[in-house]
């Protein structure tokens, strides 16, 4: 029986490339009224699967959180985007936490007032079929 050779290189094991973006992230813990204040925090990396982020907070992996994360580039000049995302806390490290997103959109903002935008902006459920994107934004 042949053996195979092992790389001296360890494979990635993370399904989504991680981007080194640091920009604002509001937060807050869903379904625990004690947590639920929105915090301030600073995003380390974002993927498509989920943000690190860093704050003055310590989590216990396994809470859900709501984040409203600062988006840096613009629909227009004018307009500003913001990414807001469901998740789940899935690690910690002192003030590091990292949630793996379950469900995202992103949504714009202008003179401070938050406005839906249509699915055509990048609204993703991880928990749906891709072609079940879009449903009731048609």
């Amino acid at each position: 029986m042949r053996q195979r050779k092992r790389s001296a290189i360890p494979s990635e094991r993370r399904q989504y490339r991680r981007y080194p973006i640091q920009t604002g992230v509001r937060y807050r813990i869903l379904g625990n009224s004690e947590l639920s204040e929105a915090a301030f925090g600073r995003t380390v990396n974002i993927s498509t699967g989920g943000v690190l982020f860093e704050s003055e907070s310590s989590f216990i992996p396994g809470l859900r959180v709501e984040l409203s994360i600062d988006w840096l580039a613009h629909l227009e000049p004018s307009v500003e985007l913001t990414l807001h995302a469901q998740g789940q806390i899935i690690r910690t490290d002192e003030r590091l936490t990292a949630v793996q997103f379950h469900r995202y959109e992103f949504r714009t903002r202008q003179d401070g007032i938050l406005a839906d935008w249509p699915c055509a902006t990048d609204h993703y459920d991880n928990d749906k079929p891709e072609a079940d994107q879009c449903e009731g934004a048609k």
